[in-house]
């Protein structure tokens, strides 16, 4: 997004206070943020007023400096919320439940993708308060079952 259009933006978001006006309780918003560089837009998010502050509410999309997706999900009340996918630069993607602000529950992470080949999963397993927990399966390129590893907490078991 040109700085431009950024400018305007902001302008326009403050247009309510400049008229002696402001957000009133359960107004909603989606802004799209640039790069500190103000080249192309960083983040875009729906937002509402409630008790008296913008919080994230809504779907979200966020995007790297070279303009790759990076993540794709929900806030509720300010905290990542249900389903997201998350885009690593190598191509790579993960897939899964946040709860109240925390990776949850079941997550996959896949392979980069390759011409002609459909997403082959490269680990799965689980998160508990954001940690991986349990057994994690994992799959080589070729979708071949490797060794699984296991976790506690976060920490790799022997």
């Amino acid at each position: 997004m040109p700085v431009a259009s950024s400018l305007l933006l902001a302008g326009l978001a403050l247009l309510p206070l400049a008229c002696g006006g402001g957000p009133t309780e359960g107004d909603a918003r989606t802004l799209r943020e640039p790069h500190r560089s103000g080249d192309g837009v960083r983040a875009e998010f729906r937002q509402e007023f409630r008790d008296g502050e913008w919080v994230h509410d809504g779907p979200a999309r966020f995007w790297d400096e070279e303009g790759r997706l990076t993540h794709v999900g929900t806030y509720s009340d300010g905290l990542e919320s249900g389903s997201w996918q998350e885009y690593a630069p190598d191509g790579s993607l993960g897939e899964g439940p946040y709860e109240a602000g925390e990776r949850s529950g079941e997550w996959t992470w896949f392979h980069p993708a390759r011409e002609g080949q459909g997403r082959v999963p490269a680990e799965r397993g689980t998160y508990r308060k954001g940690l991986r927990d349990g057994t994690w399966q994992r799959w080589d390129r070729a979708g071949a079952a490797l060794s699984p590893t296991r976790w506690r907490s976060g920490e790799e078991l022997p």
